[in-house]
């Protein structure tokens, strides 16, 4: 094809043929960007991109290399190809399928991308496993309320049956057939043994928090179920899970710090995280809040379904973000997942609003899935350590309320820090991929423990907090005690 023909070709074809010649030219740009935009918009997508280097740098280069391809090739169409592109017959030839062949992967493959993102998404794995998960708040005796949880893929009718331990107990309906199925247990004795059993199935039993004297609760983030990792994510996380509920009424509650699941968009990754924690979670009111790997790809509905389902009482913040009043004890539970992407200015309304409610002499006790302090190292072009963002939004709130002690996640390993007069620990050593020793050591560190599963052990009795790190098999890797208002008295050297 000489130019003359092309030239000829291309003022033989109707305008809406060049139209759509133009149309298929811009497409592969506009729907990388689109993609992009996608993501981002999605619940911690600008986390996501602004953490993740190497994603951000692909996107980008794709997105440009594609405006770039697009508007070549409509500067060779509007000059009718050049003499000198065409003037050789094999060199045109081999141009067209080169560009055919672009065009076709510019738009299958952002197209293939959204597809099976949302197929991942929308698909449901079958039943999920019961859990016996706390609800934010109290009830009327000053301890949470709790629900028994659980999904079923076809919409079914249920009951539950509970009451005290050697009591008949009362039994609660479903009023219609559902999928997501909550079963709320309100108002509560404190320190009270309790039982429950869903249907005619297999009974259950659990203590509820006391709402005074010493209150031990155990708290870890980053299990990652379903990662690369699985070995570990199961062999560790269960038996610190084990460890935990070995001795009914030992611990309080239980208190994951996000990334529970490593791909929360795959709903196979749910199911199988419930159907292992299900023996554990069970029997200990438990209380996991949402990590960036949870939500991954706008996964915040899986995580809200499963996690905290439409039928359990809600009295303050969101699904994502709330509190839980244990006695005297405050939890103030953020989301905060890849950083201050989903710290919203609503979030910091209700954290103020909640965080100045709080009696005089009670304890403050602040979680989120994201560090706020840590040691760490560069990963995916981002420092991972003291990270700037939390910091500069979130600490002036910590400190201007008294807040007392500060737990996060996110990096993988367990860390005790100090900085003006308030304690954070890092503890996200639940079944994730170790962390590597740091490159970086935080000036506020005064401990730390790489390339170690765990969990922290906290008890809180008056005015003192006694904090233990430990192995999963329960023992003590580094103790500290924070006394109210003073800060870290007694870490050991």
């Amino acid at each position: 094809m000489n130019e003359k023909r092309l030239r000829d070709w291309w003022k033989d074809l109707s305008i809406p043929k060049k139209f759509l010649a133009v149309i298929l030219l811009l497409a592969p740009p506009v729907l990388a960007w689109s993609c992009y935009l996608w993501i981002v918009s999605m619940h911690g997508g600008l986390g996501f991109f602004r953490v993740m280097g190497n994603f951000r740098k692909t996107f980008f280069v794709f997105g440009f290399a594609w405006i770039a391809i697009s508007f070549l090739l409509i500067a060779i169409m509007v000059l009718k190809f050049r003499p000198f592109v065409m003037s050789k017959k094999y060199l045109g030839r081999s141009l067209s399928v080169i560009l055919v062949l672009l065009l076709i992967m510019g738009i299958a493959g952002p197209i293939t991308f959204y597809v099976v993102i949302e197929a991942y998404r929308i698909a449901r794995s079958g039943d999920k496993a019961p859990q016996l998960l706390v609800a934010d708040g109290h009830g009327s005796t000053g301890i949470p309320n709790m629900a028994v949880c659980f999904w079923t893929d076809n919409p079914t009718r249920n009951t539950v049956a509970w009451g005290k331990k050697g009591s008949t107990g009362a039994t609660i309906r479903e009023e219609k057939p559902g999928s997501q199925h909550a079963f709320n247990l309100v108002d509560l004795t404190p320190a009270t043994h309790y039982w429950y059993r869903i249907n005619d199935g297999k009974q259950y039993s659990f203590v509820s928090p006391p709402a005074s004297g010493a209150i031990r609760f155990a708290a870890v983030g980053d299990a990652h179920f379903g990662s690369r990792n699985p070995d570990a994510s199961s062999q560790f996380a269960l038996k610190i899970l084990d460890t935990v509920t070995r001795n009914p009424g030992e611990y309080a509650m239980f208190i994951g710090l996000g990334d529970m699941a490593d791909h929360g968009f795959r709903d196979i990754t749910w199911k199988r995280l419930f159907d292992s924690f299900s023996p554990y979670s069970t029997k200990i009111p438990f209380r996991p809040f949402a990590g960036n790997h949870d939500t991954l790809m706008d996964n915040a509905h899986h995580y809200q379904e499963y996690m905290y389902p439409d039928p359990m009482k809600l009295q303050s913040g969101t699904k994502l973000y709330y509190r839980v009043d244990v006695g005297p004890v405050h939890f103030f539970m953020l989301d905060l997942e890849w950083g201050t992407d989903t710290f919203s200015s609503a979030q910091r309304k209700w954290l103020e609003s909640e965080l100045s409610k709080v009696p005089a002499g009670d304890w403050k006790i602040v979680m989120s899935h994201c560090f706020y302090y840590s040691s760490g190292s560069m990963e995916y072009g981002w420092p991972w350590y003291d990270d700037k963002q939390t910091i500069d939004a979130i600490t002036p709130i910590i400190k201007k309320y008294d807040v007392d002690l500060v737990i996060g996640g996110h990096n993988h390993h367990m860390e005790l820090l100090q900085k003006d007069g308030i304690p954070y620990l890092v503890v996200g050593s639940f079944g994730g991929v170790p962390d590597p020793e740091p490159l970086y050591v935080s000036p506020a560190s005064l401990w730390r423990k790489f390339g170690q599963y765990g969990f922290l052990d906290v008890t809180v009795d008056g005015s003192k907090a006694s904090m233990n790190f430990r192995d999963p098999e329960g023992q003590v890797l580094k103790s500290a005690v924070c006394e109210k208002g003073k800060g870290l008295v007694e870490p050991e050297p």
